[in-house]
């Protein structure tokens, strides 16, 4: 297992576990595309005009994005979302556990049949490179008397299913010093869906790690996604944990990719 603490987990760990409840949402309509802006622009240092990009998931260096969309002089830009003709070579079956994971609980998707794919970045890039982009809120942190580290923040995520699909329940698993809860609370309909995941946790001094992420209906487009080390409204410090968060994320039950 990849040792990220305490180094990485517990600043970057600043940020998952809890979420008060949600009441149970009904479906909303998917989206075809995504009105945004671009908070850190500037971040980037080439010329030219800059783009965003829709990756898929876990997609390696050289793959074709799936949807690409210029950004302008103020930083909106209108990304077409992809069609299902684009979309369907990476859907997956919802995730299980891996054997080496002890669980209880079940996050039940019905139909069992469902495939889907769920993007929790863009790339936003020009001549100079490229810079990860994503749609959160502040951290909210605390120093615990313990000297453990706690904090909670929300991101927007994208998620595409093939069809119609009801995802809910909760699960725990464990996994070394780890222990992992994913908590689903969500209508999907076929095609886009904008997904808010409420992210809380704790880092103790010993290496624990307690992570929740709660998977709640997205009620409003993400508006605002944020370059990796710049300010704005997720902070330079929440959105320079990019790489840490899907690291730990790789761990969770429901980002892990057989």
């Amino acid at each position: 297992m990849n040792k990220l603490l305490p180094a990485l987990v517990i600043p970057a760990l600043t940020l998952l576990l809890g979420a008060c409840t949600q009441p149970t949402t009904p479906p909303v309509a998917t989206f075809t595309a995504l009105h945004a802006r671009v908070q850190g622009q500037e971040a980037l240092t080439g010329d030219g005009a800059a783009h965003v990009q829709l990756l898929p998931s876990n997609s390696v260096t050289g793959t074709a994005p799936l949807a690409t969309a210029q950004v302008g002089s103020d930083g909106t830009f209108t990304l077409k979302l992809a069609t299902a003709a684009k979309v369907n070579p990476y859907l997956q079956a919802m995730p299980t556990p891996p054997a080496d994971r002890t669980c209880s609980g079940t996050v039940r998707a019905t139909p069992s049949t469902a495939r889907q794919t769920l993007i929790d970045s863009l790339n936003l890039t020009n001549t100079g490179g490229v810079q990860a982009l994503m749609s959160t809120t502040p951290m909210i942190r605390k120093q615990n008397s313990d000297g453990s580290v706690s904090a909670t923040y929300t991101t927007n995520v994208l998620f595409y299913t093939d069809v119609p699909t009801r995802l809910a329940g909760s699960q725990t698993c464990t996994e070394a010093e780890y222990t992992l809860v994913s908590e689903a609370d969500l209508n999907l309909q076929a095609g886009w869906n904008l997904v808010s995941i409420v992210s809380t946790g704790i880092g103790y001094l010993d290496g624990r790690v307690a992570l929740m992420d709660k998977f709640i209906q997205g009620t409003t487009a993400a508006t605002v996604w944020t370059a990796a080390g710049t300010d704005g409204p997720a902070t330079a410090q929440s959105v320079s944990a990019v790489n840490v968060l899907k690291e730990l994320r790789s761990h969770s039950t429901f980002f892990h990719r057989n």
